[in-house]
């Protein structure tokens, strides 16, 4: 049976990972937005998250990850 303090440090870097890749995509989100702002095109693009969503058909846990990511989304777009 795995230990306990070694799952939990797994997880710590796993988040640590997942935090600045997040971070990362915000950034990316907002000079997205400044782009299409200037194009003047829309913001949202729902063929875009679609296909983002559609991503996580690949994985175990499709449905959760499908979740979270379109919470991702969401957060996004108030960015």
């Amino acid at each position: 049976m795995p230990d306990l303090n070694e799952l939990r440090t797994h997880i710590d870097a796993l988040d640590a990972t997942i935090m600045n890749a997040l971070s990362e995509r915000f950034a990316l989100m907002r000079d997205i937005k400044a782009v299409k702002a200037n194009l003047k095109i829309n913001t949202t693009d729902p063929n875009r998250e679609t296909v983002v969503l559609n991503r996580a058909n690949a994985y175990e846990f499709s449905a959760s990850i499908q979740a979270v990511y379109q919470r991702i989304i969401e957060v996004s777009k108030d960015l």
